[in-house]
């Protein structure tokens, strides 16, 4: 959504408050429209304007107690406290500017909140009727998507996978196959890829890297908790980790192995694991130099696949 002057900013704005916006148009970037307008125009007042009028709204166009487009009241609050963050980073630009950036920025993923809060939490009625506190990172994270670039705050940010993400983390898949020369996963195991991800009982948790201004994906990660009965604690083990060749030395392959490590000291993991192909020498490096991690030459890795399996129990 880009527009020529703040007169068509404030169209959009008064028709949401007058209750005339047709529900048709209020899209993504119409809510972040109106809440950055909010934020601009009362900065203290925001949230509790904005609850009232959405809910106003909500029940004018008949959406006030639908699951999907109710009112939330911890991802409004979300939204505020990451236009604040926007606004304040972003202080030099005109308000026209600001405006017609939103796209550009981390908003034009539509799944952001995801990176701060997880499904489960998202969905839970204590979520939707007070506001609860992220569960996956800190809100002060905000301001590292938001301030300028540095090289502590990289052009992108890091979250779980949801379901619009399927075609793109599909496709991160597919070009991992191809990088290691394997066969990629069939329409059949696609779908169960889709299920076991995102699936009432997940079988693994997958994390994006989502670049600045762009929908889909550019890396990804899977993790899954294994356990170890010496120590008896859960390791988390890392099935994957890939970017696409024309964004790597960006630092996302990086951030995606610190995501699990983050993940694995929070919850209290006694180990982070891994494997490594031979021929992957820079991959190692990575490894052994930045990360202090050690290689296991006392350990080989065994395999049998499923054929392997119905063979030996037909014997």
């Amino acid at each position: 959504m880009r527009f020529t002057d703040e007169e068509s900013i404030e169209f959009v704005v008064q028709r949401f408050i007058t209750r005339t916006l047709p529900k048709v148009e209020w899209t993504h970037a119409a809510h972040l429209v109106v809440g950055l307008w909010h934020v601009l125009h009362d900065r203290d007042n925001a949230k509790a304007l904005l609850r009232e009028r959405i809910r106003t709204y909500n029940e004018a166009v008949g959406t006030a107690n639908t699951d999907r487009t109710g009112y939330h009241e911890t991802l409004t609050a979300f939204f505020v406290e990451a236009l604040k963050t926007y606004a304040a980073a972003n202080a030099t630009k005109t308000r026209l500017d600001l405006f017609n950036a939103l796209g550009s920025s981390y908003f034009g993923d539509r799944s952001l909140a995801s990176a701060f809060y997880s499904r489960p939490l998202l969905r839970s009625n204590e979520a939707r009727y007070e506001v609860v506190e992220p569960d996956l990172q800190p809100l002060s994270r905000l301001s590292e998507l938001f301030s300028c670039r540095s090289e502590t705050h990289p052009p992108f940010h890091l979250r779980p996978v949801c379901r619009p993400d399927t075609r793109g983390f599909l496709h991160l898949i597919q070009s991992l196959a191809e990088f290691e020369k394997l066969s990629p996963p069939d329409e059949a195991a696609q779908v169960r890829l889709i299920e076991d991800a995102l699936g009432k009982k997940p079988r693994f948790e997958a994390w994006l890297a989502i670049m600045e201004g762009q929908r889909e994906p550019v890396g990804y990660a899977i993790f899954l908790e294994t356990y170890s009965s010496f120590l008896a604690l859960p390791s988390l083990y890392i099935e994957d980790v890939f970017v696409l060749p024309e964004y790597r030395r960006l630092g996302i392959g990086g951030a995606l192995l610190r995501k699990a490590v983050e993940l694995a000291h929070h919850r209290g993991c006694g180990r982070v694991e891994w494997t490594a192909l031979d021929w992957n020498v820079n991959a190692q490096q990575v490894y052994e130099h930045r990360l202090g991690a050690r290689r296991m030459s006392e350990w080989l890795l065994y395999r049998m696949t499923r054929e392997d399996m119905s063979r030996h129990l037909e014997s």
